[in-house]
C-alpha cells in the first residue's frame, strides 16, 4: 500500500496545527508497514528526508507564492515533483491535509488515475473566512474551491461534530463518507520538572496566576481582541493575572490586548512543553476552531483551560477538573462564577505534572479509524499488511 500525503506545513519548521496533523498521521501509517510520501512546503530549501518507510519532500518556495488562492508557481512546482514520485512510485491513496490548498492539484495529478483520495477538513471554509471578516464573491471562492476538492474526493474526515453537522448544511449534494476522526495529541517530550519549575518562577513572578493566551495575535479567528476585558475583570476583582503568550508575527500585543503581555518568543518543542506545564491557565477565545490542537495538548499536560464552547472545542476541552467552556458574551462580561472558580485556584498550582493522553486521542486510536476508512472506501490491502 502506498500512500501519498500533501500539507501546506510539516513540523518542526511549521509546528502548527496542519502540520502536526500530517505528521503523527503520516508516521503512524509508516509505522503501521505502509510506504508514505508526504509533500509539503518549507521556507528555507528543497529536502529529502527518509525515516524507514516515510519520505518527506519539503518544497522551497517564495513569499510570493504562498497564500491563497494558490499560485500557479506553486501549482507547477507540486504538479512536477508529484509527476516524478508517480513515475517511481504509483501511489493508492492521497490524505490532503487542510482540504482546499491542493484541489486544482489533485484534479489535475489523479485524473484517469485510480488514487483513493481523502479530504482532511481541519477547517470549513466558509465560516472560517466569515469569522475573519473576509465578505462578497472571495467567501464563495473559498466555498466552491473547497467544494470542487470534496467531490473529487472517496472521503471527507472531519474532526468534530459540529463539523460534522456543519458540513452536510454546507454541501447537502457531496454524499461521500464523512468520517470524524479526533486529531491525535502527541507529545514526544518527558517533562523536565526542573525546567517546568524555572519556567513557573520566571512566568509568575510577582503575580497569582499565569494565563496563556493560544493563537497568532493578528488573527480574529483566534479571538485576542477578547483577552483585554476578560483579564481587567480579573485584575478588577484582586486577581493579579499575567497574560504570556508567543507573538511570533512581531504584532504590536499592547494595541490588541490593552494589558500587559509578556511575549516568549519561538520556543522549541521541548521548551514549549515545559512552559506550558508552568502555566495555571490556557485561554482559547477562538471564534471558530474544528480541534482546538493545543488546548488538548495543554490539558493532556495537566493544564487548565478557559476555552470558547464553540465547534472542535466542545469535546477536546473538559477532560480535567479546572476547565471552563465560555459563551460568546461571557469573555466581556465575565460572571461571578467564572471569577470565583478561576480564584479558587490562586496559590494552588504544584509541579506534580505528567502527560496523560485520553485514549480517544491517541495515535493508535486515529491511526486503527483511518485504516478502518481505507476498508470502507474498498482499497485493495497488500497481501502483507498486517496492521500493527
Amino acid at each position: 500500500m502506498k500512500i501519498l500525503i500533501l500539507s501546506e506545513t510539516y513540523p518542526p519548521n511549521n509546528p502548527g496545527g496542519v502540520g502536526k496533523v500530517a505528521k503523527f498521521i503520516s508516521e503512524g501509517l509508516a509505522l503501521s508497514g505502509f510506504r508514505v510520501d508526504v509533500v509539503c512546503f518549507d521556507s528555507k530549501q528543497n529536502t529529502i528526508e527518509k525515516h524507514g518507510n516515510l519520505r518527506i519532500f519539503r518544497i522551497k518556495e517564495n513569499e510570493a507564492e504562498s497564500g491563497f488562492p494558490v499560485t500557479d508557481a506553486r501549482k507547477d512546482k507540486i504538479i512536477q515533483l508529484l509527476d516524478t514520485l508517480h513515475s517511481s512510485m504509483e501511489y493508492d491513496i492521497i490524505h490532503d491535509i487542510g482540504g482546499y490548498q491542493f484541489a486544482n492539484v489533485i484534479e489535475e495529478f489523479v485524473n484517469g488515475v485510480n488514487i483513493h483520495c481523502i479530504s482532511h477538513l481541519l477547517m470549513l471554509m466558509k465560516p472560517y473566512v466569515e469569522a475573519r471578516g473576509i465578505k462578497g464573491e472571495l467567501v464563495d471562492y473559498f466555498y466552491e474551491f473547497q467544494k470542487k476538492q470534496c467531490k473529487k474526493s472517496d472521503a471527507i474526515i472531519v474532526t468534530s461534530t459540529s463539523d460534522k453537522e456543519k458540513f452536510r448544511t454546507l454541501y447537502p449534494d457531496i454524499r461521500k463518507p464523512l468520517c470524524l476522526i479526533y486529531n491525535c495529541i502527541e507529545i514526544p517530550y518527558l517533562l523536565n520538572i526542573n525546567k517546568v519549575n524555572e519556567w513557573r518562577k520566571k512566568l509568575l513572578g510577582e503575580s497569582q496566576l499565569v494565563l496563556f493566551f493560544v493563537g497568532r495575535i493578528n488573527d480574529p479567528v483566534k479571538g485576542a481582541d477578547r483577552i483585554a476585558q476578560f483579564v481587567k475583570n480579573l485584575n478588577d476583582s484582586h486577581i493579579d493575572a499575567k497574560l504570556v503568550g508567543t507573538n511570533l508575527l512581531g504584532v504590536d500585543s499592547n494595541s490588541v490586548f490593552g494589558v500587559p503581555f509578556l511575549d516568549l518568543g519561538r520556543l522549541n518543542e521541548d521548551e514549549f512543553y515545559n512552559m506550558l506545564a508552568a502555566v495555571d491557565f490556557v485561554l482559547c477565545p477562538s471564534r471558530y476552531e474544528a480541534f482546538g490542537m493545543l488546548p488538548a495538548e495543554a490539558e493532556s499536560l495537566g493544564v487548565k483551560v478557559i476555552a470558547s464552547n464553540i465547534g472542535g472545542l466542545r469535546e477536546t476541552v473538559g477532560n480535567i477538573h479546572g476547565s471552563l467552556q465560555l459563551n460568546n458574551s461571557g469573555w466581556k462580561n465575565t460572571s461571578q462564577s467564572t471569577i470565583n472558580h478561576i480564584n479558587s485556584f490562586v496559590g494552588k498550582w504544584d509541579d506534580n505534572r505528567k502527560i496523560t493522553i485520553p485514549e480517544i486521542f491517541s495515535c493508535e486510536t486515529i491511526i486503527n479509524k483511518i485504516i478502518n476508512l481505507y476498508e470502507k472506501i474498498d482499497v485493495d490491502f497488500d497481501s502483507k499488511y498486517i496492521p500493527k
